[in-house]
């Protein structure tokens, strides 16, 4: 019998920052994405357990990103793309 396991990301994004930021990485202005990385455990390519979740804000331009601890990416992610005029 063969059992495949491994393991897989999924993000979603929370939302983005209401108001701009400086990237560290690449100097631009811009409204930073906020997002959660879930880290799966999985069996037969179909995620079954979480084993770990992580917050990230991250610059739209460059993908620069820094982690955040959960209260901070909460807090942050109050505005949605449409309320900032992106996209």
């Amino acid at each position: 019998m063969l059992i495949v396991w491994g393991f897989r990301n999924t993000e979603k994004i929370l939302g983005y920052t209401e108001q701009p930021y400086q990237c560290a990485h690449c100097n631009n202005v811009a409204h930073h994405k906020v997002f959660r990385r879930i880290h799966w455990f999985t069996l037969f390519w179909i995620p079954v357990i979480p084993t770990s979740f992580k917050y990230f804000g991250c610059c739209p331009i460059c993908n620069y990103g820094q982690e955040l601890k959960k209260e901070q990416a909460l807090e942050l992610a109050s505005k949605t793309a449409q309320e900032i005029g992106m996209q």
